[in-house]
């Protein structure tokens, strides 16, 4: 199966918008570890992040923002 851009259910640090991610996964809402993400607003660029259910608030799938340092202004 080819890759394809999906929604991913995480949102963008930067403008609050959805991600999406590039993925041969066949279900909206899910991918594999170091699967491409993007801000569909704002481009900011990431990567999948497949962790124990312990990473990230007890989410084992996340995305890890290339550029982006948490002192940034961000969406409240």
């Amino acid at each position: 199966m080819s890759k394809k851009w999906k929604l991913f259910g995480d949102e963008c640090p930067i403008c609050g918008s959805e991600a999406e991610v590039f993925t041969d996964s066949k279900d909206d809402g899910f991918a594999y570890d170091d699967d491409d993400d993007r801000c569909v607003e704002c481009g900011l660029e990431g990567n999948v992040i497949i962790g124990d259910e312990d990473d990230n608030g007890g989410c084992p799938a996340y995305v890890s923002w290339s550029d982006f340092d948490d002192d940034e202004e961000t969406v409240s």
